[in-house]
């Protein structure tokens, strides 16, 4: 894979795609402009506890239609080591000092191949600011991230039509054959002893 630290060319080609402009010097936060909403993408670091509270605590609003509930809210030593994590990649979308929507990455390492990968996580986008582009805008900004980081892969696991339909429709693509999710919760294991 051919990395760049500015990646200027990727970028143009995915605010083509989302129809907008891309900003003249390379930044942390990504402003764009869409129908009136003046948009900043910034990913999350020490000293947003408060935010990674609200997202927990607003869950229901960035999460389809009677499938969230507000969350318990990482302590704030659980918040602090979440926040200093170099693999945890999470960006939150503010309009007007609100956060509209957030995109959380993990960056795996791999033991061969490229060496490392993303897992997209989740993506969420409150009720009220859906269909105006906070979404694609959130994954823009990840891909413009995977340039200038060398990461040339991520997958995610859509767990219903909505999310399938939306990746779809930024260019993923299912496998084949499809992996089986599974999981093990080894707490309510050691309850069952």
């Amino acid at each position: 894979m051919t990395c760049t630290r500015d990646a200027p060319a990727i970028r143009e080609i995915i605010m083509k795609k989302n129809n907008t402009h891309a900003p003249e010097q390379p930044t942390t936060d990504f402003i764009e402009d869409r129908s009136a909403v003046t948009l900043s993408i910034k990913r999350l670091g020490p000293g947003d506890e408060s935010i990674l509270e609200l997202l927990a605590n607003e869950d229901s609003d960035f999460d389809l239609k009677g499938r969230g509930a507000p969350l318990d809210p990482l302590n704030p030593t659980k918040s602090r080591r979440y926040l200093e994590n170099p693999a945890v990649i999470h960006w939150v979308a503010v309009e007007d000092s609100v956060v509209i929507g957030h995109l959380l990455c993990i960056l795996l390492p791999l033991r061969a191949g490229e060496g490392q990968e993303l897992l997209l996580y989740e993506i969420g986008v409150g009720s009220s600011w859906r269909r105006h582009g906070i979404g694609r805008a959130l994954l823009a900004h990840m891909e413009i991230w995977m340039q200038k980081n060398c990461v040339g892969l991520v997958w995610v696991l859509a767990d219903n039509p909505v999310a399938v339909e939306f990746y779809r429709a930024c260019g993923f693509t299912a496998e084949k054959p499809q992996p089986v999710y599974m999981s093990r919760d080894i707490a309510a294991d050691k309850t069952k002893i």
